[in-house]
């Protein structure tokens, strides 16, 4: 079994080769389940340097358990599914945040959600699995979160009979679409109720409320698009 440091390594060393000249940057991991403490130190031109302790001054921080990281790194579970939550509050098996007294910023934020995606995806090219073995449950459904930018996220889902994506009165800031790509179900969207099947895709306006229900046996499956400032 490859231990900790092995693994983070990979990572570094495969995140380095992905994106060419990194940005310097020096990451503290902790790992919840063991209470051990990592460092990553990324150079520009060198090969990243991975070790046991604290980081000096870290650009911020990762917890993750052990069980986590491997399936990370085996290509088990996407980097964004890991750390998917309904609401901020709620645990999740890997969290970012920044280093104690720091003020976070859209653009903060934004910078470590980048670099969770792709750190954590050691795959060359950047390759995300979909089923129901690689999801957890968000907002009600099975979810693989899949990518995100600045103003876009996008994920898969899998409902099973009696599950609902999102609960009534459910709403964001920004317009959203729902393709459907396979099963069917119900959507109601704003004021209407409306079957949904196969080879469908619906939109979603801002402010709308939405949400999926399968009452069928046979698995919804789709993919969630948002876009637009707030995404």
């Amino acid at each position: 079994m490859r231990t900790p440091v092995a693994i983070l390594q990979e990572m570094a060393d495969q995140y380095c080769v992905k994106l060419g000249a990194v940005q310097p940057r020096r990451i503290e991991i902790q790992l919840t389940d063991t209470r051990t403490v990592f460092f990553i130190n990324l150079v520009c031109g060198s090969r990243p340097v991975v070790g046991e302790g604290k980081a000096e001054d870290p650009s911020f921080v990762i917890t993750v358990d052990s069980e986590t990281l491997r399936r990370l790194s085996e290509g088990e579970l996407a980097p964004l599914t890991a750390a998917g939550r309904e609401r901020l509050s709620d645990p999740a098996p890997l969290d970012f945040n920044l280093p104690a007294g720091e003020e976070m910023t859209a653009d903060r934020l934004a910078d470590m959600v980048e670099f969770v995606l792709r750190f954590f995806n050691p795959t060359r090219p950047e390759r995300i699995l979909l089923g129901e073995e690689h999801t957890r449950r968000i907002h009600g459904g099975r979810a693989v979160a899949l990518f995100y930018d600045r103003g876009f996220r996008s994920a898969w889902y899998c409902l099973h009979k009696g599950e609902q994506l999102n609960r009534p009165g459910d709403t964001n800031p920004f317009p959203q679409g729902f393709i459907v790509l396979s099963g069917e179900g119900l959507a109601t969207i704003g004021d209407r109720t409306t079957e949904i099947k196969t080879n469908e895709a619906y939109y979603i306006p801002s402010g709308a409320t939405h949400v999926f229900r399968n009452d069928a046996d046979e698995p919804l499956t789709g993919v969630w698009l948002a876009w637009g400032q707030g995404a």
